[in-house]
């Protein structure tokens, strides 16, 4: 390869822009602010991937704010939201369109709806300031996010109003109706002071709701539920009754 350090250039190249920096700077300040990376987890591999890519846990932010919404996916079309919000009541599956199965599209042979519900955490890079968002739809998945908003919204009553928590996200398990399957997993390490600069919440206060579904130890540091014990099959179990209908 040539030299390109020294490479003659046409005598109006660079010209533009009265700061002599070839309008760099000009259309650097045009641009709308910082861009979020988006932070996903696969609940079948138990992969995190940041901006599509995979990234090994455990990873750490600051989590600022959360939201709640239907989401209408379709192929080659925007997702489109419904935000649940505060002081309103809560929007039903029945509250939106798209009601018909035999207009909806097909997965696996099936009928799939369209929506789906999902929630979202807005994070701020501890070290970096940048933010993150995650989104999760699976029901574990949002399970796990709101037993972390029992826990910060109860602990941050002793911590104070401008108090963040630091998260640490893992990977857990749970042993469901197909087996053991990965879930994502909050850890409280610790708590910061000072305002992250995030985009105000659209989330409903679910403080009652959380408290009355979770059974998780509001003083827990991480959300990972107390194992249940399987119950070792009893000959007075009425499914293990030999007798032979006629």
């Amino acid at each position: 390869m040539s030299d390109l350090k020294n490479v003659k250039l046409p005598a109006t190249f660079g010209g533009f822009g009265d700061e002599g920096d070839g309008g760099f700077g000009f259309v650097a300040g045009m641009t709308g602010g910082p861009r979020a990376s988006f932070l996903r987890f696969n609940g079948k591999t138990g992969v995190y991937t940041l901006n599509g890519e995979p990234v090994a846990p455990p990873m750490r932010y600051i989590a600022g704010k959360t939201t709640a919404a239907w989401v209408r996916l379709g192929a080659g079309e925007r997702p489109e939201r419904v935000y649940q919000e505060p002081g309103k009541p809560r929007v039903r599956r029945e509250d939106l369109p798209d009601r018909d199965p035999k207009l909806w599209g097909s997965f696996g042979g099936q009928p799939k709806d369209p929506w789906g519900e999902e929630v979202a955490l807005y994070c701020a890079n501890p070290e970096s300031g940048d933010m993150v968002i995650f989104t999760i739809m699976s029901e574990s998945g949002r399970n796990a996010v709101s037993d972390l908003c029992r826990l910060i919204d109860f602990q941050r009553r002793q911590q104070g109003a401008t108090a963040y928590p630091i998260v640490e996200f893992g990977v857990g398990s749970f042993d469901g109706a197909y087996g053991i399957t990965p879930i994502p997993k909050f850890t409280i390490v610790s708590w910061t002071n000072g305002t992250p600069e995030l985009p105000p919440s659209k989330a409903p206060d679910a403080t009652a709701e959380l408290e009355k579904r979770s059974v998780i130890d509001p003083t827990a540091k991480s959300t990972m539920r107390p194992r249940r014990k399987r119950r070792e099959p009893s000959w007075e179990d009425s499914d293990l009754d030999d007798e032979i209908p006629l």
